[in-house]
């Protein structure tokens, strides 16, 4: 899109473009580090789906259990 068009009504410039890329960037390394150990050792929080795959994939979704 053009930065001076009129379907640009929220004025982004260059360095909003930078510090956007460099925001995401940040995040998605924070995500990925930060559980880079506990994935390393198959820790999760207690009732977390992550890791575990449903024995029926074809059942669709599936309820997190009650604590």
């Amino acid at each position: 899109m053009d930065k001076h068009s009129a379907a640009n009504f929220v004025p982004l410039d260059h360095a909003d473009d930078w510090l956007h890329l460099g925001l995401g960037i940040g995040l998605i390394v924070l995500g990925v580090t930060g559980t880079a150990g506990e994935r390393a050792r198959g820790q999760y929080p207690q009732g977390s789906p992550a890791g575990q795959l449903p024995e029926d994939t074809s059942a669709g979704p599936r309820s997190l259990p009650d604590d």
